[in-house]
């Protein structure tokens, strides 16, 4: 047993980042309901299983891998999310060795590299939601199912998921920063920013407040409330578009639970919102519009011409509820 916690250990180790990344993005996909970031229903699970492609159902199956019917992947989320095992004889290798990983690989892991806040109970997410350690449970029960055929141990079966499916399929959720991270915290932006933080806040405060059916804090932003916002003020157009608009909320939330920063990843709250605008801006005025001049200008421009007249007028006409 130790000899297999240690491969899946130095297997895991140099991904540990990505995995968390990707879970993450994974679970604040789709979003409905009493859905928690940090936990991945059945559905966000499955449409998981289809993007990496081990089912097949996928639009672009793994090849040499050995693909899962929908039943099985059923069974993979019912297993790794099973809060007690029952006692007895496994059935298969392939059961021990998952189930050992259950208990004992995320305790070598250790020192919070895999740990992540549950709000049930017995920490596991319940029986409705998989958590972070079940997550890892079901690509270790997942790498020996679906490269069965190559032989050897876990280690070599979990290296050939992560590298010919996890990262490559995923390689969007988990490189997370991009060019515009430095432009955004330069000093002349910031400058900006600052002078124009008040306007913007007053602002979000209206549009916080939206979506009367949601009982939480009016001083978070959902993403429907956050769609609804930017269809009131015609913000979306060809250049910025609604799954743009989702990809960037998506993008801040998981940066800012990655941090710590953030209680909850399911809202925007002042400083993620301004961030978020920022981003929309630099998407709806691309560089190649710009005639060279530096993004804080086009910045300042967009907020003192277009967007807070925009959305004052709407506040005075009273056009801040979604119907």
């Amino acid at each position: 047993a130790k000899k297999f916690y240690t491969s899946i250990f130095e297997t895991l180790r140099p991904h540990v980042r990505a995995i968390k990344r990707i879970f993450l993005n994974c679970s604040l996909q789709g979003l409905v309901g009493n859905t928690q970031a940090g936990e991945l229903t059945k559905t966000q699970f499955f449409r998981f299983l289809k993007e990496v492609g081990v089912v097949e159902t996928s639009t672009k199956p793994l090849k040499n891998a050995r693909l899962m019917k929908p039943a099985d992947s059923d069974l993979l989320y019912q297993r790794a999310n099973m809060t007690n095992l029952e006692g007895g004889r496994r059935s298969s290798v392939a059961e021990f060795s998952a189930d050992a990983a259950e208990d004992g690989v995320v305790a070598m892991l250790g020192e919070g590299a895999l740990e992540e806040e549950d709000d049930d109970v017995g920490g596991d997410g319940g029986t409705n939601g998989m958590v972070l350690h079940e997550f890892v449970s079901a690509l270790i029960r997942l790498a020996w199912t679906a490269y069965s055929n190559q032989g050897g141990g876990i280690g070599p079966r979990l290296t050939s998921l992560i590298e010919k499916a996890l990262l490559p399929r995923c390689a969007h959720m988990v490189s997370m920063e991009d060019s515009f991270d430095e432009t955004w915290v330069s000093r002349r932006v910031q400058a900006v920013t600052r002078y124009y933080i008040p306007a913007i806040v007053k602002i979000f405060a209206h549009f916080a407040a939206a979506d009367k059916s949601i009982t939480g804090d009016a001083g978070q932003m959902s993403l429907p409330e956050l769609v609804y916002m930017f269809k009131a003020g015609s913000m979306l157009d060809d250049q910025l578009t609604p799954l743009q608009m989702t990809s960037i909320f998506t993008r801040i939330n998981a940066m800012s639970f990655e941090k710590g920063g953030d209680e909850d990843a399911q809202e925007l709250d002042e400083t993620e919102f301004v961030e978020l605008l920022g981003r929309a801006c630099n998407i709806k005025i691309p560089e190649s519009n710009r005639h060279g001049e530096p993004f804080e200008h086009t910045w300042q421009s967009f907020l003192q011409l277009i967007f807070i007249p925009t959305y004052n007028k709407l506040i005075k006409q009273g056009k801040t509820t979604m119907k």
